[in-house]
């Protein structure tokens, strides 16, 4: 599965762990959000249904994304940690004594000395 899927699932189960949990911090972004439009004298109970459904929608739709990106930078941030097929190839050349213009060959299934 892609990163970006796999961020994309994370950040809807982190939203309805938000909406169904214990705990407010995964809700954080929804009610940053809602302090910087509404403020804190607003009360939103009192806003007319198409406001309100549309700024549940909106809240949704911005936890969602803000959890999925820090679920693919991390990720991200993980993956690029781990050393590449290439690095791993250079690393390992150098105790098995092959040098680094043979390993070509090698991935293609080819022996490392060639007969004549």
């Amino acid at each position: 599965m892609s990163r970006g899927f796999i961020s994309a699932l994370a950040g809807i189960a982190i939203t309805l762990f938000a909406w169904y949990g214990p705990w407010a911090w995964p809700a954080w972004p929804a009610f940053t959000l809602i302090d910087v439009v509404f403020g804190s004298n607003t009360a939103f109970a009192e806003l007319p249904l198409t406001t309100r459904a549309a700024t549940i929608t909106m809240l949704i739709i911005v936890n969602v994304m803000f959890w999925a990106v820090v679920v693919w930078m991390g990720i991200r941030t993980i993956r690029n940690g781990r050393p590449s097929r290439g690095e791993l190839v250079r690393y390992f050349s150098q105790y098995v004594g092959i040098h680094h213009r043979d390993t070509a060959r090698l991935g293609r299934n080819q022996s490392r000395r060639r007969r004549r």
